[in-house]
């Protein structure tokens, strides 16, 4: 999903927070590449400087009292910054597929050359979290993220089973 962020209600009242805030404190005007998620991160010894920097960010004391307004997504906000913040612009093929539904596990697994994007949502709310199942191409797939809920999560390990004993 491209944007991403977090909302709450206090009092009747709502407010969104996204990675505006950590941009404006370092001065960053505009992304250089889309948003990354950090479920799945590739690096090498070249990295080490982007890596401290990274962590330098998510370790600062002064952001760290106001973690929730500078830090949505704690890691992974702070990573597209140290992104942004250097104007990094090439990036690696998305490998995963982000789903809750053992429905869209099956069409990537099943599926052959399967790709969706879906952008059904509005500035203001999320319609549908299906506006996470992104996939350039289903046979790039390495690992699948949000498989958490039980039943859904079932039907996947016994359809896995059933590959591997027939």
């Amino acid at each position: 999903m491209e944007y991403v962020w977090i909302w709450k209600c206090i009092n009747g009242e709502y407010s969104r927070t996204d990675e505006k805030n950590l941009m404006n404190y370092y001065g960053i005007k505009e992304r250089s590449n889309t948003y990354m998620w950090a479920s799945m991160i590739s690096f090498t010894e070249k990295c080490r400087d982007f890596l401290e920097e990274w962590s330098s960010i998510l370790n600062n004391p002064y952001l760290l009292k106001n973690n929730e307004y500078y830090f949505p997504y704690k890691d992974e906000t702070a990573l597209n910054i140290t992104f942004w913040k250097r104007k990094c612009n090439k990036i690696l093929d998305l490998i995963f597929f982000n789903t809750t539904k053992f429905e869209s596990f099956l069409k990537v697994e099943t599926g052959e050359n399967f790709n969706q994007e879906i952008r059904n949502y509005t500035p203001y709310q999320t319609i549908d979290n299906s506006i996470y199942e992104t996939c350039h191409n289903s046979s790039m797939v390495q690992f699948y993220h949000g498989l958490k809920q039980g039943e859904e999560l079932n039907k996947v390990i016994d359809w896995m089973k059933y590959k591997i004993s027939s």
